[in-house]
């Protein structure tokens, strides 16, 4: 599923759903989709035109995340059992796309500067990513597949690229 078509329906909806908390300032938009038990969403948005949409279905997965700053984006999709994720977005536009699928995958990632991106794709078990970007135009794409894979990028400048696969 692209970020384009994850981004389209985050228009106007305030952040709900049984165990969500939201905290949102100016125009910012959040929406969550829920499937399963025990889901929990936390979000803090402070800036201008920032937008999470989360899609959950599975038993105790959950998601954090904070976004300061304007026209920041992250569309995640959880599906399975203990999927987690903690997200920080600070600055202008930078962009991020999770999808996890299976049972308990891990992610975290920081976005610090202007115009990052990020994009994590996992499925399996016991997969670990995580990603920290500090600086202007950084660009990640990590994907990986099967049992108990890690990865670490860590981006420190501008404009740096990094892809990482694992099956």
């Amino acid at each position: 599923m692209s970020i384009a078509k994850l981004l389209r329906g985050l228009i106007g909806a305030a952040l709900c759903a049984g165990a969500a908390q939201a905290f949102a300032h100016e125009d910012l938009a959040s929406d969550y989709d829920g499937i399963g038990a025990v889901q929990t969403v936390r979000v803090v948005q402070a800036g201008a035109a920032n937008q999470l949409h989360v899609d959950q279905a599975g038993d105790g997965s959950g998601v954090s995340v904070g976004q300061y700053g304007h026209g920041n984006t992250a569309a995640i999709s959880q599906h399975g059992a203990l999927q987690r994720l903690h997200v920080r977005q600070q600055g202008l536009e930078n962009q991020l796309l999770v999808q996890q699928a299976g049972y308990a995958n891990q992610a975290a990632v920081s976005q610090y500067g202007n115009g990052n991106i990020g994009t994590i794709t996992q499925s399996g078990a016991y997969n670990l990513a995580y990603v920290q970007q500090v600086g202007h135009g950084n660009q990640v794409t990590i994907s990986q597949a099967g049992v108990q894979g890690k990865v670490s990028v860590v981006q420190n400048g501008n404009n740096m690229r990094a892809s990482v696969t694992q099956w």
